[in-house]
């Protein structure tokens, strides 16, 4: 998975590798020996409006990286994030994130309180949500596996 910010700089995720930056000069690998990264494998990686990365881990959760050094990661002990393998994130303009789960459904952050959409409390046809995008009317579309898609209004 591949994510540019604002300054052109390229956030490679890896799968047991940690996550690179390449600036255009050079590159720097963050890992969980030198960083917060709390999975050396990582699944996706976002910016938000703010140039935050957001990178999501197999089995690590959600971190929240502000590119300088501070990393805060949200997981199912320390958070309402319902699972702690992380397939996909999505930006709302208003800056809410939606996190897609591997079993945990779909997660809704708004920088306090967490909302989580499952098959038991939504139209949410499987709990495995590979990926989530926002349309252009702010309408969520969810990949699942084995469950097909689902449109969140």
């Amino acid at each position: 998975t591949i994510a540019i910010d604002s300054k052109g700089n390229k956030w490679i995720g890896t799968e047991e590798g940690g996550l690179t930056k390449y600036d255009g000069k050079g590159w720097r690998t963050y890992n969980m020996e030198n960083s917060g990264l709390p999975s050396n494998w990582v699944l996706t990686v976002t910016i938000d409006k703010d140039d935050n990365v957001w990178v999501g881990t197999l089995n690590g959760g959600l971190s929240k990286f502000d590119t300088d050094t501070t990393w805060r990661t949200f997981d199912m002990y320390n958070s309402g994030l319902p699972n702690n393998s992380v397939y996909s994130i999505a930006m709302e303009d208003n800056g809410d994130v939606w996190i897609g789960t591997g079993g945990g459904g779909l997660a809704k952050f708004d920088g306090y309180n967490w909302e989580v959409f499952d098959h038991t409390n939504s139209k949410l046809p499987k709990d495995f949500v590979y990926t989530v995008t926002i349309d252009d009317e702010n309408a969520k579309w969810i990949g699942t596996w084995k469950g097909g898609i689902a449109k969140f209004k």
